[in-house]
């Protein structure tokens, strides 16, 4: 119709998942045989009553058999309602999918785009790789881990950059589960990267960590976060109580945190990584190798094996 505003849809990493096209009514109407003039006004629905429609949509309508979706999020954006899903296959994330729906409940869109005054270019040819494979420091679209949280043994031949939010719950299952075998198992070098994905709690939490790391405490806030995730990101208030359980003066702590003084280098790390092509958590690069999602640990060996091989 004449007057609806025209949205770009991205069909990013999910699209070899899709079974088509996602770009239509949320409950299958039908267009309008009615001119402009005689259109009626839809009222709004709310973003409580679109949970499940969403997710029905999306499972039964956009995804290919075997490929499941899990609604992690709904929240208002602009004169949008915007859904992230976790997109799960054969029991390993594969993907992360935000869409958008209209406040009418009519239309639902797989991404906006927003069009920046500037428009940088990146080429691939500007990720220069060392020759142990791993992405140089400094590289326009490298990563650089210096100056980084790490644990393991700083002059590893094996370096694993994490691309991780503290919101995300196959964040959480890697670190709990798979790095503590990497770290028994292998000499490596973990680094971790902020990569919020939830919002402003998300990125208030990894600036919590930095804070608590004034105190020596990184490591011991970053598990925190973790494993009380389901905590915080519904009360902000946890961060403070996280230092006075970790002995923190909760005083210094706050007064960091409501600085925002960490805000960015946080989101410093996040668009690095999104020119590294990171669109979801967790990614990891093993000496430059990208591995997404929470998988097996397995799959992490059997990498790291392959790159000590080729030694």
């Amino acid at each position: 119709m004449a007057d609806k505003l025209l949205k770009l849809v991205l069909f990013t990493s999910v699209v070899a998942l899709l079974a088509g096209v996602s770009v239509g009514y949320i409950a299958g109407n039908s267009a309008s045989d009615e001119s402009p003039k005689n259109e009626k006004k839809v009222k709004n629905v709310s973003i409580d009553e679109l949970k499940n429609r969403v997710s029905d949509f999306v499972n039964y309508n956009l995804l290919k058999p075997g490929v499941k979706a899990e609604l992690l999020e709904a929240s208002e954006e602009d004169q949008f309602y915007k859904f992230y899903f976790s997109i799960e296959k054969d029991g390993s994330k594969v993907a992360d999918l935000n869409l958008y729906t209209t406040k009418d409940g009519e239309y639902v869109i797989l991404n906006l785009i927003e069009i920046p005054e500037n428009i940088e270019k990146v080429r691939t040819d500007d990720v220069v790789k060392n020759p142990s494979g791993t992405v140089r420091s400094g590289s326009q679209t490298g990563f650089d881990d210096e100056n980084e949280p790490y644990i393991g043994d700083e002059n590893a031949d094996i370096v694993i950059v994490g691309y991780s939010s503290y919101s995300c719950p196959f964040s959480k299952r890697f670190t709990v589960e798979t790095l503590p075998k990497i770290m028994e198992n292998f000499s490596v070098k973990y680094v971790f990267k902020d990569f919020p994905v939830h919002g402003e709690p998300s990125i208030k939490a990894h600036e919590a960590a930095y804070c608590a790391a004034e105190q020596g405490k990184y490591w011991e806030y970053h598990d925190i976060l973790f494993e009380r995730q389901s905590e915080w990101r519904g009360d902000l208030s946890k961060l403070i109580d996280y230092a006075e359980l970790l002995q923190l003066d909760t005083d210094e702590f706050k007064a960091c945190l409501d600085s925002g003084k960490y805000r960015e280098e946080v989101l410093k790390d996040r668009e690095e990584g999104s020119k590294l092509g990171v669109k979801g958590t967790p990614t990891l690069f093993i000496n430059g190798k990208k591995i997404v999602g929470a998988q097996p640990y397995s799959v992490f060996e059997e990498a790291i094996k392959e790159i000590q091989s080729q030694k």
